[in-house]
């Protein structure tokens, strides 16, 4: 079988704006390209913190609530964990879930 004759293919000279076409180079390109790259890194960056966070034991995702909501300051959080390691406790929450356990050790 025998083609019809060579194919010529058209081009328009300049790109039209506003049709979405990227042309390289051009700033609005460019900018769009790093946005693009800060979503994607941004994606990244919160589903690893997602799941480093699951991973937590649940009693530390507790104490780390419970002192943030008591506004205990950050010398205080050590103290509590300190003392609930010589105190033999599994978790320092159960110092902080107790009023009068938690004042002897703020205290001391």
């Amino acid at each position: 079988m025998q083609g019809s004759g060579p194919t010529t293919l058209i081009t328009p000279s300049t790109a039209e704006p506003g049709l979405g076409v990227w042309v390289s180079g051009s700033p609005m390109g460019s900018s769009m390209v790093l946005v693009g790259g800060a979503l994607v890194i941004a994606g990244v960056y919160f589903v690893l913190v997602r799941h480093r966070r699951r991973r937590l034991d649940p009693r530390e995702l507790a104490f780390r609530s419970m002192s943030h909501k008591l506004g205990l300051s950050r010398a205080q959080i050590n103290t509590i964990r300190k003392q609930s390691v010589s105190m033999g406790l599994a978790s320092p929450v159960g110092i902080v879930m107790s009023q009068e356990l938690m004042a002897q050790v703020l205290g001391d």
